[in-house]
């Protein structure tokens, strides 16, 4: 699974059941699931 940071703490990522979607990464399921941040120039 790959999201992009759009700031303010949240990201934009999608997935089959629901679509895009918008989600704070202060969400506990986010903190168990997070795994790495890359940076693309």
């Amino acid at each position: 699974h790959a999201g992009i940071y759009i700031g303010d703490n949240k990201f934009l990522h999608a997935s089959k059941s629901k679509g895009v979607m918008i989600s704070d990464m202060d969400l506990d399921y986010w903190k168990d699931r997070y795994w790495q941040a890359r940076r693309v120039l």
